[in-house]
């Protein structure tokens, strides 16, 4: 039971974590994240 708790723990922190990245790189100039998504293409 203990196991599960701490998965479902570390989990909640992931997506937090995902959450405040995806927040942060809404806040950036439209510029930064035009040339940060051509990166991923290459």
């Amino acid at each position: 039971m203990e196991e599960q708790a701490n998965a479902f723990g570390e989990k909640l922190k992931k997506c937090r974590m995902e959450r405040d990245w995806s927040e942060q790189r809404r806040k950036r100039p439209v510029s930064n994240v035009a040339s940060g998504t051509n990166q991923l293409k290459f």
